[in-house]
């Protein structure tokens, strides 16, 4: 019974040394090798290398024993630990990128550990807000946002086509967030994707962004023609379309004394065009294609002449009235002219009167006619010279300005005595609101003649008193500035 006592307490104190021997004493709640493990602070015998995903690699010097160690986190929490390994250099794995403290140790030959720190990199975050912005046919300019702070750059994927498939093209350095992209296919789509990258990974991606590179320059438009158009006299333009991807073509019109200026523009895929703005002229015509890139070549010029054989045309202003006069050097198959008008507030033409032509004759000609009764004011004229056959073309226009008068006034009804009609003239130096009205002599109101805001200028209503018998009657004009009455006399 002894020795069997004696032998169990040899057993035990074998076990118990193996194990104190073989424990240096990490237990993953407290950072720090304590207990019986280890318990001095050897400084340099801990060597700790960071791998991929987070790994650290520790490495113990000065035994061949069994060893241990620790990961603390910044905030002294033992985030990983193995107490006990025949693997020397062990792995330890971080939950996270950071900064970590790695504790170490052993307990044979002596009870030693030692402490160092390593930096585990995080993966970038992803950038965002890509955009792609064509600049011409030839480049599309991309930017994004950066939002980390640990990227030693980015990369830049793209496609050809939203079926495509991405590859790297470019690769940027830390803290750029533009690329502009070059030596492009126009009018082509192209797709682009962007990451972050570092010494832990890559990012993941950002938006896609797609945007098409504006197209190539048209073709130069060809066979340019020019034709004289009797009905209504006008130039007619026919070309070919030699592009496909026209916005449009620029017409252009020289004549022999000026330049060449841009007259019009037509949309895709037009091959004619008809000018109406022509006179007795020699006139060069050429066109280009355009589109949102620029402007093709221009055409080969198409020249032709238009003959017209108005040789003037002039206006004299006095009072209220224009006198207009035109004369011809020779006329075939005239029939007359449509003279027009327009004031400056309108735009549309109207016809005032036709004058009969001389129809067809080599001898010079002389034309007027008298526009009455006009209001102060800017006008436009011109002559609409109409042939036999309805062929017409139009002459240059004329600016007259018809100058207000100077005072108020109510001129005396003509023809007075009348029956059973008359004319009351009246003028305004300045637009008014006018009434007009027609009384008995015992001042009860026959009729208002007017009664509504007038221009500046003379103006002439006529009274009609057929359903009036003979005697005197009073008219009377009011404005807020004048006003007046006059007598007339209706004898039936």
């Amino acid at each position: 019974m002894k020795i069997s006592g004696i032998l169990a307490t040899i057993l035990f104190v074998v076990i118990i040394v193996s194990f104190l021997q073989s424990e240096p004493g990490f237990n993953g709640t407290t950072p720090g090798c304590s207990g019986s493990g280890c318990h001095t602070l050897q400084s340099g015998n801990v060597t700790a290398t960071v791998l991929s995903n987070n790994q650290v690699q520790i490495t113990v010097s000065g035994t061949t024993a069994k060893v241990a160690g620790e990961l603390v986190n910044s905030n002294g929490v033992v985030v990983a630990v193995i107490n006990s390994t025949s693997s020397n250099p062990f792995i330890l794995t971080a939950p996270s990128g950071g900064t970590y403290t790695v504790n170490a140790g052993y307990k044979s030959p002596s009870r030693n550990w030692g402490t160092t720190s390593v930096n585990i990199a995080v993966a970038p975050d992803a950038p965002t807000v890509l955009n792609s912005n064509p600049i011409n046919n030839t480049q599309i300019n991309l930017s994004w946002t950066d939002n980390s702070n640990n990227e030693d750059g980015f990369k830049i994927e793209r496609k050809t086509t939203a079926t495509g498939t991405y590859s790297e093209i470019a690769q940027v350095g830390p803290n750029i967030n533009t690329y502009n992209n070059n030596g492009l296919t126009g009018g082509t789509e192209y797709c682009y994707r962007v990451r972050s990258y570092n010494a832990a990974g890559n990012s993941s991606y950002s938006n896609e962004s797609c945007n098409n590179t504006f197209p190539d320059l048209p073709n130069v438009p060809i066979n340019l023609v020019a034709n004289i158009i009797q009905s209504p006299l006008s130039v007619e333009l026919v070309w070919t379309d030699n592009s496909t991807n026209e916005d449009g073509f620029i017409i252009e019109k020289e004549t022999l004394t000026e330049a060449f200026v841009v007259i019009d523009t037509v949309l895709a895929n037009a091959n004619s065009y008809q000018d109406f703005d022509v006179s007795i002229q020699t006139y060069n015509y050429r066109i280009k294609a355009f589109n949102i890139t620029g402007s093709s070549d221009y055409s080969a010029v198409a020249q032709v002449s238009v003959p017209v054989e108005l040789t003037s045309f002039t206006a004299i202003v006095f009072s209220n009235n224009v006198n207009l006069m035109w004369k011809t050097a020779t006329e075939t198959n005239n029939s007359g002219f449509n003279v027009e008008r327009k004031n400056i507030e309108n735009s549309e033409w109207n016809t005032l009167s036709f004058v009969k032509g001389f129809g067809t004759t080599s001898d010079p000609k002389s034309y007027s006619f008298n526009d009455e009764n006009i209001s102060a004011g800017k006008y436009f004229y011109r002559l609409k010279q109409i042939d036999y056959n309805g062929v017409y073309e139009y002459s240059n226009e004329i600016e007259v300005l018809v100058n207000a008068p100077d005072d108020f006034s109510l001129s005396q009804n003509y023809p007075n005595p009348f029956n059973p009609s008359t004319t009351i003239e009246f003028q305004l130096p300045k637009e008014s609101f006018v009434s007009l009205k027609v009384f008995n002599i015992l001042g009860v109101e026959i009729v208002t003649l007017v009664n509504e805001q007038k221009p500046a200028g003379v103006h002439k209503i006529n009274f009609d008193a057929s359903g009036l018998t003979s005697g005197l009657y009073i008219y009377k004009i009011s404005t807020v500035n004048f006003e007046q009455t006059r007598k007339m006399l209706l004898l039936k």
